[in-house]
């Protein structure tokens, strides 16, 4: 049997404002559409995918913004991220602690 690589939209979980952009987090994938607030056109895709994966059993991500973009931690024991307008540009071990 083969895999089947098909299209599916952007299924919205989280809005945020960040970094002058809309940002519209997918309720599944590790991606978010960047909207521009003034034109209301799509400004890019970023994506988060060497952030590990939540292990199962585990709840959603915790998903945080401030002024540069977002904080994204998948699970306690794993890595805290930055995500900004080009992808992740910091990453933090919080040994257990969470966002």
């Amino acid at each position: 049997m083969s895999a089947h690589l098909r299209r599916r939209f952007l299924r919205p979980r989280y809005v945020f404002f960040a970094a002058a952009h809309l940002w519209v987090v997918d309720e599944r994938q590790p991606v978010a559409a960047l909207i521009d607030p003034h034109t209301e056109s799509l400004a890019g895709l970023v994506a988060w995918t060497d952030l590990p994966p939540t292990p199962p059993g585990f709840g959603p991500a915790q998903i945080s913004a401030d002024e540069s973009g977002l904080w994204i931690q998948n699970h306690r024991d794993g890595p805290l991220v930055h995500v900004g307008t080009d992808g992740i540009d910091r990453s933090e071990y919080t040994e257990g602690h969470h966002l």
